[in-house]
Parts: structure tokens; C-alpha cells; sequence
């Protein structure tokens, strides 16, 4: 499926104001819903097990801290699922782990940020 894209504007960096859920549209904090790109939902690149933890990780507050452990617990999975599921939504960008040698020169778990259209391969850590 060839998805057409549109910019995505991003007026800050992500680390710098804590923003971690990157969102098309803004936010209304009238009106209780979740509006997500249809292209992101219909993405056939992603299984509906990816589509479904992208759709809540989209729910949630744009500072909210993306833990492995929250997923499993709200999606009632183990970690290895958890894990592939992420694995699969960084494939396909719509997820980007921040990582960082401590010093022992060992990965850090780091920070993950999520998109709501894929973003080009960077530069990430793994």
C-alpha cells in the first residue's frame, strides 16, 4: 500500500518540551476523542495487533511516558509480545527509541516517541 503523506509540523523537539505522542492534528481538550489519519489505521504494513497499540498509545496525553511494562499490563501480553510490537511500529516508523550509552558503555532503556505518520529512518539508536 503506497501511503501519501502529508508534512508533519513540529514546532519543538520532542525531548526539549517532554512532548512524546506526536500528533497530526492538535488536541481539543473540549471534545473527549482520539482523531487519528485513516492512512495510520489502514497502514497494511502493521498487524491489527500493531494498529491497536499505536491507536492507544495515540489516546494518551501528548507527555506521557511510554513504558513496556504499562502495555503489557493494559493489553494483557507478555513481554516478548510487547517487545515485537514495538519492534514492528519502530519498522515502520512510527516509533522512535532514544537511547544512550551510560557509562559502562551499556544501552540505556531510553525514551520513546511516537508518531502518528511514519517518519523516515534516522539516525535512531538502537
Amino acid at each position: 500500500m503506497t501511503m501519501h503523506q502529508e508534512p508533519v509540523k513540529v514546532f519543538r523537539m520532542a525531548g526539549e518540551t517532554g512532548q512524546t505522542i506526536i500528533r497530526v492534528a492538535a488536541r481539543d481538550k473540549e471534545h473527549p476523542y482520539v482523531m487519528i489519519a485513516r492512512a495510520t489505521l489502514q497502514d497494511s504494513r502493521l498487524s491489527f495487533q500493531a494498529r491497536g497499540m499505536l491507536t492507544y498509545l495515540l489516546s494518551k496525553p501528548d507527555d506521557w511516558s511510554v513504558r513496556i511494562k504499562d502495555l503489557m499490563e493494559e493489553g494483557s501480553i507478555g513481554r516478548n509480545q510487547a517487545d515485537n510490537l514495538m519492534k514492528e511500529l519502530k519498522s515502520a516508523g512510527y516509533v522512535i527509541q532514544d537511547r544512550k550509552r551510560n557509562v559502562h558503555g551499556r544501552w540505556e532503556p531510553g525514551l520513546f516517541i511516537v508518531y502518528e505518520t511514519p517518519q523516515s529512518p534516522s539516525t535512531e539508536n538502537h
